[in-house]
């Protein structure tokens, strides 16, 4: 029977765990904490690892798992900028990913869309309030709206049609045109005309920090910008400006630069949080929620399964559906 050890394991994995190890005839053995150099040593006599984004792996938690015999790692997660890559593919180490549903995070994002256009965080604060006026509370409508869709892969295009079906003129913008039904238009296009903005692309050497102070003074004034994608696409330091002066007229994130120090944990003295986070979160314009656009029990469950599966696939014959090259 095959080893594996699984780190960085939630409170809601451990029921799918359970159960995808006895399906599958595997076993596994579930650490909470991260796998980090002080811990490597908790790897030895396993065939295989899973882990989530938290885990840092590095060239040389790398070099050691194989010194202990360990090749295959399975990511529970479709980002995978946690691991040298590089340092991976030169030590023989090979890696896979996983894919789940795209409507997890399409569905947030248009809820996202929705509670800004609705001034859902004004309203329920009210509410909280026993005050049930209307005042200020006046909402926009899709169907009045240019929609700008930035990265047009599984998440971008149900979010792109989606906003059609509802009446938005909806523009995207991605470096690969691979949708002919969408209308592609250059960045600053979209920068300039989009009433809405939500992105969807991955963090890249090129788009890091695409929303950065020079890109974000071409944006249309009152704009409302999504980010259920990665939260190194916004510069946390240029936003905050174009917040204070209501050019950005609201902001929805579920991800923010510098979360892992945040999300997912419960945070007892905000002052001990970064100062730009801490403005961002303090922001009336803004509503932040924790990184949970993925959270669905369809999506933890084939996180897990898929990560599981992968390493079988390694195990048996050297390669797997989900490998990342």
């Amino acid at each position: 029977m095959k080893k594996i050890i699984a780190f960085s394991v939630r409170n809601y994995e451990i029921d799918y765990f359970n159960q995808f190890s006895k399906e599958l005839d595997i076993e596994v053995e579930q650490h909470s904490e991260l796998l980090t150099k002080e811990n490597i040593s908790l790897c030895k006599g396993y065939d295989g690892i899973s882990i989530l984004p938290d885990c840092k792996i590095d060239k040389f938690i790398l070099s050691k798992l194989k010194e202990f015999g360990i090749f295959f790692i399975a990511a529970r997660s479709i980002g995978y900028d946690n691991i040298d890559i590089k340092s991976a593919n030169e030590l023989g180490i090979k890696v896979s990913n996983v894919k789940y549903s795209p409507y997890s995070v399409a569905e947030f994002a248009l809820m996202g869309c929705f509670m800004l256009l609705r001034n859902m965080a004004q309203t329920i604060k009210r509410i909280e309030n026993k005050d049930f006026t209307i005042t200020g509370l006046m909402g926009k409508e899709i169907n009045t709206l240019t929609i700008g869709i930035i990265g047009t892969g599984r998440i971008g295009k149900i979010v792109a049609n989606i906003f059609t079906i509802l009446g938005g003129k909806v523009i995207v913008y991605d470096p690969v045109q691979s949708d002919s039904t969408l209308k592609y238009v250059s960045l600053d296009e979209l920068l300039r005309t989009s009433d809405v903005i939500s992105l969807h692309a991955p963090v890249t050497k090129e788009n890091y920090h695409l929303l950065n102070k020079c890109t974000l003074s071409k944006l249309k004034k009152g704009v409302y910008i999504i980010n259920t994608a990665r939260g190194e696409l916004i510069n946390n330091a240029d936003i905050i400006p174009f917040l204070d002066n209501n050019h950005i007229k609201g902001l929805f994130l579920d991800t923010i630069e510098g979360e892992n120090f945040i999300f997912n944990k419960k945070i007892t003295d905000i002052e001990q949080v970064d100062t730009d986070i801490q403005k961002i979160l303090k922001h009336k314009n803004v509503i932040v929620t924790s990184h949970q656009a993925f959270f669905t029990n369809k999506v933890i469950q084939d996180m897990v399964k898929i990560s599981l599966l992968s390493l079988l696939s390694f195990f048996d014959c050297g390669k797997s559906d989900y490998e990342i090259r």
